[in-house]
């Protein structure tokens, strides 16, 4: 139950949109982007957010979109996890996806929800880290597009009030060779205690997360994973010996198991990509 009245909108375009939080941003009040909504009703519960008003994307034709447009595969902010799983448009993004929560959850939970959200799991960004995915931005000078990378630093640095309204991915990249592997400590459907997804198109690309309090994909370590003169055990060990600070524990997990963990998922990878 979330013990405070608010203002519940669902407004039909992006301007609109905008134009509200902007105004109640002003008015010294909060106001909150609303899609799946798993976060904020579970974060209100705790009392970890007392948002002012709810501003739903869901009616905003943007933020629905998931086709392809020539040689682009456009993904909207809103499209639920599920709907992108059973399009099967990509086997990297439907293998890297379809375990997070169960299935009546992941009708919820949202690409862009989960892109921007506060968990640290947030196991949507990790193909589109790799796959170089474009974010398109609605702001107060209308639509922006970034590369994820250069906008993704533990979170996605956008300004407040701008909406996330589509990913935009090349169709040439959506079914390049791919290694996944999602360490559990109890059900298939639990949060990760180390999920790496990696992908192979003129080089090895490597993201990781549940491992770290944030998704990482760190290119020092994907020059370590490429390089021709380094034996497997030696690509292990200098990958492990740079990201080891990163490592966290939980009750789930302590640090010393995650980094043993990570070390037989980097193996078996390195061995399907042919490494030895």
């Amino acid at each position: 139950m979330i013990s405070k009245d608010f203002v519940y909108v669902k407004p039909e375009n992006l301007k609109e949109a905008y134009e509200i939080y902007k105004d109640y941003e002003k008015k010294g009040l909060t106001p909150f982007y609303y899609s799946g909504g798993t976060e904020i009703v579970t974060f209100s519960r705790k009392g970890l957010i007392s948002p002012d008003i709810l501003i739903d994307l869901k009616n905003i034709k943007e933020c629905k979109d998931l086709y392809f447009d020539n040689d682009n595969l456009i993904i909207g902010s809103t499209v639920s996890l599920n709907m992108l799983v059973d399009s099967n448009y990509s086997k990297i993004i439907s293998k890297s996806i379809r375990f997070i929560a169960d299935r009546t959850t992941r009708n919820k939970i949202t690409v862009g929800g989960n892109v921007v959200g506060q968990l640290p799991f947030r196991e949507v960004v990790l193909p589109l880290l790799l796959l170089d995915s474009k974010v398109r931005i609605y702001t107060s000078e209308g639509f922006k597009e970034f590369n994820i990378n250069e906008i993704f630093d533990k979170n996605l640095k956008i300004t407040k009030g701008d909406i996330v309204v589509q990913f935009i991915l090349k169709k040439e990249f959506l079914n390049l060779d791919f290694y996944y592997d999602r360490k559990v400590f109890f059900s298939r459907v639990d949060y990760p205690i180390v999920s790496t997804l990696f992908v192979k198109n003129t080089s090895i690309k490597m993201a990781i997360t549940g491992a770290f309090n944030f998704p990482l994909r760190d290119k020092e370590s994907e020059d370590i994973l490429n390089q021709k003169d380094l034996n497997l055990s030696e690509i292990v060990k200098k990958i492990v010996e740079r990201l080891s600070p990163l490592f966290k524990s939980d009750f789930r997990a302590s640090k010393e198991y995650r980094i043993e963990l990570f070390k037989i998922i980097l193996n078996d990878a390195l061995r399907y990509f042919g490494r030895s």
